[in-house]
């Protein structure tokens, strides 16, 4: 127990004073607690064990843009080769062309303007 030396009479009490450095060690404890817990983290090698996993990572995303991009890479082009062949197949002349309004529904015959 902290005792304090007698005070003249018009001196602060001795709970505030108390109170007043309850009040800063806590408040300290909140400040510098999060602080505290990362420097023992790096300490006890908690950032090597992450620099590890970063690296596998990395390795794997290596590896993955070999052969998953060649594969993607593929489906890319014969995505566009049958683009293509669509937009000759639909640029050719010999296509009769069909005004919307003379469109039938093939399911029941009838004209589009023409069901009621």
């Amino acid at each position: 127990m902290i005792v304090f030396p007698p005070q003249a009479p018009g001196g602060p009490p001795e709970e505030l004073i108390m109170f007043v450095v309850a009040a800063a060690a806590i408040t300290a404890i909140l400040i510098f607690r999060p602080l505290v817990k990362a420097w023992a983290r790096r300490l006890g090698g908690a950032d090597a064990s992450r620099l590890d996993e970063l690296d596998q990572r990395l390795s794997d995303l290596e590896h993955l843009g070999d052969g998953d991009g060649q594969a993607l890479r593929g489906e890319l082009n014969e995505l566009q080769e049958r683009l293509d062949f669509t937009e000759r197949l639909l640029a050719r002349a010999d296509i009769p062309k069909v005004a919307p309004a003379e469109q039938t529904d093939e399911t029941t015959g009838f004209h589009s303007g023409e069901r009621g």
